[in-house]
């Protein structure tokens, strides 16, 4: 099978699409299919990948997209778009013309997300999509280049209800294909805590800062965890807007690390003993699936594609911050419990593997 893969960032750029187009490539190329990456970025083109500069007005590097692909479709068996607004456009106005399938992955609502950030809507995303308040135009070419598609790629079953009753996508084409992630097999917390000058107990954070991830009331969590646990330290990874705030409500014990690389990321999950999430939205949270792959005990909220992930024993309902606080203490005073959420999180996490991904991916194409 040849395939075309039309993403907006390909490595070293970092982020979802990035790593999932280079690891998914290499893995069906293994298996002996052709796979051709056409993406924007300022790389220069190499064996199998072409480049777009995103130096381009927006107009310019939709054309030449749609150019490029083209060109690079013209003997492909499906076009797989790994966003339906950075890409999915030239994507789909040159299948059409090619007559070649459209494969379209959905992770997450753009519009609402980007509304969000930008401080024009306050909605949760069911609420937004069900009378949005800024970007309408964003979430008709959304939705166009969404029901367009001969299939449509999602990797919680939260976004496949999004899609249905918000995008009006027939059920029929949404496919479940499980994330993927790679973690290392030789992370040694008791050396680890020793390179990161860890010492007692520590509960970590790790994503963006922003209004739905809910640092603010996390740091609430750690100040009545500290009261029981006064060795405690909160150590947080990422950066965003909401930075400045959380650093002026953060109590003594809040360590602010910015952004690290990835393999500092895992590191630190597995020097920790708690990572906690506390998010209002999640489409599906990579750094859940590292944490429980890692072994890393996890309490978080249940929003969205949260509870594919982890076990019951590790979610609280959204917004309950009781719930919250006795289960996070829970991990960190019982070590039988402890154990218990990793071993099941390990578990459940197990169907995240690359192998299952290609398998599923090949399945709906």
């Amino acid at each position: 099978m040849e395939l075309l893969f039309v993403t907006p960032i390909y490595p070293p750029e970092i982020g979802g699409p990035a790593t999932y187009s280079r690891y998914i490539s290499e893995e069906l190329r293994k298996r002996g299919h052709i796979v051709n990456i056409i993406s924007l970025g300022e790389q220069q083109d190499s064996k199998n990948i072409s480049f777009i500069s995103k130096k381009n007005s927006k107009a310019k590097q939709e054309y030449l997209l749609f150019k490029k692909i083209m060109g690079k479709g013209k003997n492909a068996d499906a076009i797989f778009a790994l966003d339906p607004l950075a890409v999915g456009l030239p994507a789909l106005a040159a299948s059409k013309l090619l007559k070649k399938k459209l494969i379209v992955r959905f992770v997450g609502d753009i519009p609402w997300e980007k509304a969000r950030r930008e401080g024009k809507t306050f909605k949760m995303l069911d609420d937004f999509l069900a009378k949005p308040n800024a970007y309408s135009n964003l979430l008709r070419l959304e939705r166009l280049v969404l029901n367009s598609a001969h299939r449509v790629i999602i990797p919680s079953n939260y976004l496949k209800s999004v899609l249905v009753r918000h995008h009006g996508v027939d059920p029929e084409k949404v496919a479940l294909v499980p994330n993927f992630v790679s973690v290392p097999e030789d992370l040694d917390k008791e050396e680890l805590r020793k390179k990161h000058s860890i010492d007692g107990k520590a509960m970590l954070f790790v994503g963006r800062l922003v209004p739905w991830k809910g640092a603010d009331e996390i740091l609430k969590l750690f100040g009545r965890l500290r009261a029981d646990i006064p060795e405690l330290k909160f150590y947080i990874i990422g950066e965003g807007p909401e930075e400045g705030a959380l650093k002026e409500l953060a109590p003594e014990g809040v360590i602010f690390l910015g952004d690290r690389s990835h393999l500092e990321v895992l590191e630190y999950m597995a020097a920790s003993d708690l990572l906690v999430l506390n998010s209002t939205y999640e489409g599906l949270s990579h750094v859940l699936i590292e944490a429980a792959r890692i072994g890393v005990p996890i309490i978080s909220s249940d929003a969205g594609g949260n509870p594919d992930v982890v076990c019951g024993d590790s979610l609280f309902p959204v917004g309950d911050s009781d719930r919250f606080y006795e289960k996070a203490r829970k991990v960190l005073l019982e070590k039988e419990f402890a154990s218990s959420l990793s071993a099941q999180n390990r578990e459940k996490a197990s169907i995240f593997d690359i192998s299952v991904s290609a398998d599923r991916l090949l399945e709906n194409l």
